[in-house]
């Protein structure tokens, strides 16, 4: 929530709007192991969520 509003300047309620839709749409995952493979780390946070979800990429 905090990029959405100082990165692109999102309003308070856009953001709750937001986020109570991809609440709706998405399943939150929670990977079992770091991984550490790219260079820019939050990568690596995605990289462990596609893994965990077994994402077909």
């Amino acid at each position: 929530a905090n990029v959405l509003k100082n990165k692109f300047k999102f309003s308070n309620e856009i953001i709750q709007t937001t986020l109570k839709y991809i609440s709706q749409i998405a399943r939150v995952i929670k990977p079992q192991r770091s991984i550490k493979v790219l260079k820019d780390e939050p990568d690596n946070r995605i990289l462990e969520c596609a893994i965990e979800a077994k994402a077909e990429i």
